[in-house]
């Protein structure tokens, strides 16, 4: 049966089943269900806009009285512009591009390899059918979560059990031969009023420009709360995510003349030839459960205990075999030595302890609230690639390269053990033990708010490299102390400033036979927070400073051979811009620029990289967006939503990419580090219109997207490819709600 059709019966399967479960279950009673201080609360979200974050300090706070910068994208935001993938269009964000599902995002100028699900380690593997809201604290303020990039950190959250039942289910359709469907069910489980449940089942598939290449994804998520009358709540969760992609897109190549012996730019018009064929595959798949259990024992004392569990795997076959590289005047491209099979595979976890005191001093006039905090992370790896090797290699070496114009030959061989190599084996685990202190003070009614903490984090590695034969087991240990400081300079606008250090330990990338230090940082956010309007018209204006150390770079030994030491520094300066406004009751506008300078201050031997930016950085971004929802009239229901992003020409490789040294001396370069893509914008339009209720309470809402509505060209930089952006797209959208 095709995959589509059963997808189709398997939502309709579920549906019969959460409707029954609804129809079992009874609305909530009158006894009232206190709030955690650790939730955030679903009234704090105005449409777009969201007035509070756990992200940021681990308790629910108003994002106006943080010494630092969050922003907040809703479910509501993902539904209008019909984002079915996050990647690129977290523009929107500022200072935030490249979004991946292995984990890697840009924020702030730096690169960062994995994000957090609820508070939790996560790498990568998403699916956005069951994603509330999507937080970002930025700097290394986000070292309060233990490991973390200087740039700051994203935290998915997930949906939440709602008090009142509620089912939906929408179906999207529309350009590459995209279909989307999604069935959500929430509301009171059993006939106590007191558990509530959420349950998400998800189907998403595309296709590309380029022939063949297919995604296809399968999303399920379930969450049920149970709240107990002595203060206290019980939340599990389930999610599982299986996202298969078929022959993916290879990219733009890159432009070298031979001639010349100098890269000249990006062929951007083959950037959606199919060179991998359709024996190929990168996959990966995770299974994660979630408990969380929420006790306020008096109005000084909360606790929060919280235990996660994944299991993630990545497997792929030939996806490397691509062409980075057109070489003129021959017109001809050379793919990868080997096709590779990688099996990754990943387990782990994490246990949080969060204790909260919140009390008064000098007779009611300080407000203090202090948190303790315990965690332990867990993360092991083990990650055999094969190359092809042997008579299967001899049938593709002659094939490798190929003539623009001319049919592209494909590896068409099944996978052979017996005629592979490893290129890699490692089995690796690492062991965070960590420990935060951080207190609050609140002065003067309020006006003037002290922030200070410090976090202790405990690293145990155990790596194994089964290829050379090599075994270690090290310790590593990081202080990352933080204060900063919100001052109402009147009963609107704020100033702000904050300094704070974090770490890294690199544990993806750790190996037994090559072993470093923890990167470290410190970095300096201030600026000012403004609120008007009766909270309406919401501003952050700041500036950022954040200085990277013991980054991995190479140096040359006494005998003039490279070695990799942990010497490296970067430097990142900027500002940022975020607004959001309720103008009237239906018009809303909103937006967020950020403008980076990032830059290399030590490279190792290779000194002519310093004061250039890293790969990937783009230097600005920014995204504006408008809705306007007709609520009287004859066109009461309709709505329409606009955004407008915009990303500068990015460098696409390292800072010493193409650069000659012999002895240590440079010698000259062919340029390929001053590639980049082209600065890009995008217009997304959405017009939506709500029927009104008819018998039953059920509701319609049908929609039209139209992404790239000026059907612009583009590339975005990805950690693997030059990835050439849709160009315009029509979605149509329809939503039966209950």
């Amino acid at each position: 049966m095709n995959t589509k059709y059963r997808t189709y019966l398997l939502l309709a399967g579920c549906a019969a089943a959460l409707t029954t479960a609804r129809a079992q279950g009874s609305p909530p009673n009158d006894e009232p269900v206190t709030l955690s201080p650790f939730t955030v609360s679903g009234a704090s979200d105005k449409g777009y806009i969201a007035s509070e974050s756990m992200t940021g300090t681990r308790v629910a706070t108003q994002i106006k009285d943080l010494p630092f910068s969050v922003n907040v994208l809703t479910s509501e935001f993902f539904e209008d512009f019909a984002l079915f993938e996050l990647n690129e269009n977290v523009a929107y964000i500022s200072s935030f591009t490249m979004l991946d599902q292995g984990g890697a995002y840009n924020l702030r100028g730096f690169n960062q390899t994995f994000q957090l699900r609820d508070g939790f380690f996560r790498l990568g593997r998403y699916g956005s059918s069951n994603i509330d809201r999507i937080e970002v604290i930025k700097g290394p303020n986000a070292s309060i979560y233990g490991q973390s990039s200087p740039g700051g950190l994203i935290n998915m959250i997930s949906k939440r059990p709602k008090k009142r039942t509620a089912q939906k289910v929408s179906v999207s359709a529309g350009s590459y031969d995209t279909n989307r469907e999604v069935l959500e069910s929430t509301g009171p489980l059993g006939s106590g009023g007191r558990t509530f449940y959420v349950s998400t089942l998800g189907f998403y598939e595309r296709g590309y420009e380029t022939e063949m290449a297919q995604l296809r994804n399968k999303e399920f998520f379930t969450g049920v709360q149970h709240f107990f009358r002595d203060e206290s709540s019980l939340l599990l969760q389930v999610e599982y995510v299986l996202r298969e992609q078929h022959s993916p897109p290879a990219g733009a190549p890159e432009i070298y003349d031979s001639v010349t012996k100098q890269y000249t730019g990006i062929a951007r018009n083959l950037g959606t030839l199919q060179e991998l064929g359709p024996n190929s595959e990168l996959n990966r798949g995770m299974f994660s459960a979630t408990g969380v259990y929420e006790k306020t024992f008096n109005p000084v004392w909360s606790l929060r205990v919280g235990a996660n569990y994944f299991r993630a795997r990545r497997w792929d076959f030939n996806q490397n075999t691509v062409a980075n590289q057109l070489t003129l005047p021959a017109m001809t491209m050379t793919r990868a030595a080997a096709p590779t099979k990688t099996v990754t595979r990943e387990e782990g976890g994490g246990l949080q302890s969060d204790l909260l005191a919140h009390y008064w001093m000098a007779n009611h006039r300080v407000e203090n609230r202090d948190l303790l905090t315990f965690d332990f992370n867990d993360y092991y790896a083990h990650n055999p690639q094969w190359a092809v090797a042997g008579t299967d290699l001899a049938k593709w070496t002659p094939i490798r390269t190929f003539k623009v114009g001319d049919s592209i030959p494909f590896y068409l061989l099944p996978f052979d053990y017996a005629q592979a190599r490893y290129n890699r084996n490692n089995k690796n685990r690492t062991t965070i033990f960590g420990g935060l202190f951080r207190h609050q003070s609140a002065f003067l009614d309020g006006r003037v708010l002290f922030y200070t903490g410090v976090r202790f984090d405990y690293v145990r590695f155990s790596l194994r490299d089964l290829v050379k034969g090599a075994n270690a087991r090290f310790l590593s240990r990081a202080w990352s102390p933080n204060v900063g400081v919100n001052v109402k300079a009147t009963r609107n606008l704020a100033v702000y400033a904050n300094r704070s250090n974090g770490f890294t330990p690199n544990a993806q990338q750790a190996t037994a036979s090559n072993i470093l230090p923890n990167e470290t940082s410190y970095g300096y956010d201030y600026g000012l927070k403004g609120s008007y309007l009766d909270d309406r018209l919401n501003f952050t204006v700041g500036g950022f400073y954040v200085v990277r150390r013991n980054v991995a770079v190479t140096e040359l030994d006494e005998l003039g051979l490279p070695h990799t030491v942990a010497d490296g520094s970067h430097l990142v300066r900027g500002f940022e811009v975020d607004l959001n406004w309720r103008i009237t009751e239906p018009l809303s506008v909103g937006g967020s620029w950020g403008h980076i300078d990032s830059r290399i201050t030590d490279f190792g031997y290779q000194y002519m990289s310093v004061g250039r930016s890293p790969a990937k950085i783009s230097p600005d971004n920014f995204g504006v967006y408008a809705k306007y929802n007709f609520l009287r009239g004859p066109l009461t229901g309709l709505s329409s939503n606009l955004g407008v992003t915009y990303v500068a020409a990015t460098p696409l490789e390292g800072p010493a990419a193409g650069d000659t040294y012999v002895n240590g001396v440079y010698t000259g370069t062919n340029n390929q580090w001053q590639l980049k893509t082209w600065a890009y914008a995008t217009v997304n339009l959405g017009v939506h219109y709500a029927f009104p209720p008819g018998r039953g309470k059920f509701r319609h809402r049908v929609g039209l997207n139209v992404n790239n509505l000026l059907d612009k060209e583009y590339i975005t930089p990805t950690n693997v490819a030059r990835v050439v952006g849709d160009r315009r797209s029509f979605y149509l959208q329809y939503t039966l709600s209950h």
